[in-house]
């Protein structure tokens, strides 16, 4: 098994003497009009870029189309060949910023990606990143995609100035804390904000008691403190984000954390051992086994780091916990209060949904926090939900709309949205129509921004999870809220659509426009000559508000690209809007 080391990697060269040029390029202001955010066709043409998201001051955010070749599959290979990329200039970088290497996954014999994580002033950039997409077998590099910040668009670390103990009261009157405790005391690095834009910044963590959400309901315990990390602008104290840590995994193997908080706790049962008295155990090694081989068949991935990592989950976390999470190396699954749920681990939806976030941390790694932290909760209930489709026919191609799309249906006691929906069956989250949860979006325009929920993480996964299941189903929007039909391509299809696209292309800080980029790119790449898949994905996007101008990245001509296009079009195509 290959395995990739972290090297240091300075973009302008390691040495004076480095033979490859720096990153750097000299730009006159009308060249900064024609390259940045206002490309035309044939500057478009020139640079080979056949699709691209784009940031609101014209940085790009995904870039697709043909930018040439590496030299191998390799991470120095991969640096080389972005110093020498003419598409590069478009990040508007200086030629001081440094990229460390991540790690490189591939699916199939299809892509292969390289992620690199950046630093600037030896301090680390939060969603500072860039992945390069590559076709294993020609080495041609077909994309592009990430976030990157210049050295000279952000404050040196001299510029931070000390934070007060007005800071605590802060974060309790914005985002809703109480009963504060810092476990990680703040330290300085960068951050990119939610509009794109570079902040030098403190990090701290915290434990607190804040209401969960879940969906209809929100719940606050006063038992119950949970981590968070915090980011506060380290020079004018501006609060940017309160991010939980806990992503509310075959060798399997469960613990018993005894209704306390110290994980794991006492090991129940392990990987090939019959079953015992704990019926909760028995349904977390269980389901967790469906999870894992779901994910082994359908997209050859070997458990949630695809490196064969052991499935560990801990059972009777807390008294009367609801709810079930990832925190970054395992499974945690509360008993419920009987009342509002019961046990988690009964729930094949759930269990896969929280390894699903696992599979994410270490691909996309999707930044848990308004747009990508809602992408991050849509693809753990697609995961989740097509698990269970599988686990009971591999073969169904077209789900029960009526049963098929329901996120905890064996887990949750009482109706979470009487009012709204009275009749609707029990579960946490409906994918076919989510406002009938009482709280879940179901269109771009409508999404959430407010503060609560980690800026609607779990509301706004609904935008996402529709566009899936129009993909698979096809139809129209249920509420009428567009009257784009979407043919259907089953669940076979969408799903290896949406797992490429969101473990391949996407970033820590992708929005819906690059979703709906990466999801058509997918298609292109899986289904080379079929121009109905691709156009099916790409309304399903529009059906739920998702068109290319319709976030803040711009997308620019998403038209379908068949094999060999190379700088020709298998077909011109126009969408309906």
């Amino acid at each position: 098994m290959l395995k990739f080391f972290s090297v240091l990697l300075v973009l302008c060269g390691l040495a004076l003497s480095h033979p490859h040029r720096k990153f750097h390029h000299e730009e006159t202001k009308e060249d900064l009009k024609a390259l940045y955010g206002d490309l035309k066709a044939s500057e478009m043409k020139a640079l080979n870029i056949d699709s691209a998201t784009w940031t609101k001051d014209g940085r790009p955010r995904m870039m697709f189309g043909n930018f040439g070749r590496v030299a191998g599959l390799n991470e120095t290979h991969v640096l080389e060949f972005l110093k020498s990329s003419n598409v590069m200039k478009l990040f508007r970088l200086t030629g001081e910023e440094v990229l460390e290497f991540r790690h490189a996954h591939s699916y199939k014999d299809l892509v292969s990606t390289y992620r690199f994580d950046q630093f600037l002033n030896d301090l680390p950039v939060f969603g500072g990143e860039i992945a390069v997409h590559i076709t294993p077998k020609t080495l041609e590099v077909h994309g592009i995609s990430g976030n990157l910040i210049a050295k000279n668009a952000v404050p040196q670390p001299s510029s931070a100035v000390e934070l007060n103990d007005n800071i605590l009261k802060a974060i309790e009157s914005k985002y809703q804390h109480s009963g504060v405790k810092i476990t990680e005391h703040p330290v300085l690095q960068y951050m990119i904000d939610e509009e794109d834009q570079g902040r030098l910044c403190y990090h701290m963590r915290i434990l607190s008691r804040k209401s969960i959400t879940v969906t209809g309901k929100t719940l606050v315990d006063a038992a119950f403190l949970e981590p968070f990390d915090v980011y506060i602008d380290a020079v004018n104290h501006e609060l940017l984000m309160d991010i939980s840590v806990w992503q509310k995994v075959l060798y399997r193997q469960v613990f018993d954390a005894q209704n306390g908080k110290t994980l794991p706790g006492v090991l129940l049962r392990k990987e090939g051992e019959p079953p015992v008295s704990d019926s909760n155990a028995n349904e977390a090694y269980d389901n967790a086994g469906k999870c894992y081989y779901y994910y082994l068949n359908v997209y050859g991935r070997d458990s949630w780091n695809n490196q064969g990592s052991p499935l560990n989950s801990s059972v009777h976390y807390e008294v009367n916990y609801d709810n079930a999470f990832w925190n970054g190396q395992q499974m945690v699954y509360g008993d419920g209060d009987n009342i509002i749920f019961s046990d988690f681990t009964g729930d094949l939806s759930v269990i896969c949904h929280e390894i699903s976030h696992g599979v994410t941390q270490s691909t996309s790694n999707l930044r848990y926090w308004y747009e990508s932290g809602s992408l991050n909760e849509a693809f753990s209930d697609i995961m989740g939900s097509s698990a269970v489709v599988y686990t009971a026919d591999p073969t169904l191609d077209r789900p029960d709309p009526e049963t098929s799309w329901i996120i905890g249906p064996n887990c949750t006691l009482q109706n979470l949205n009487p009012t709204g929906c009275p009749d609707c069956p029990l579960g946490i989250r409906y994918m076919n129509n989510p406002p009938l949860d009482g709280s879940s979006r179901d269109y771009y325009p409508d999404r959430y921004t407010g503060l609560e929920d980690d800026r609607g993480v779990h509301w706004n996964s609904g935008i996402a999870n529709l566009a899936y299941v129009l993909t698979v189903q096809g139809g129209v929007h249920p509420e009428q809220k567009t009257t784009v039909y979407v043919e259907p391509i089953g669940l076979t299809h969408a799903q290896q659509i949406y797992y490429l696209g969101f473990t391949q292309y996407m970033t820590a800080t992708s929005v819906y426009t690059d979703a709906r980029a990466a999801t058509l790119k997918a298609s292109q790449i899986l289904y080379p000559t079929n121009q109905a898949y691709y156009d099916s994905v790409g309304n399903a996007w529009t059906a739920v508000g998702v068109n290319p101008l319709s976030t803040q990245s711009t997308l620019v001509n998403d038209n379908f690209h068949g094999k060999d296009h190379m700088n020709k079009h298998f077909k011109k195509h126009s969408k309906k809007h």
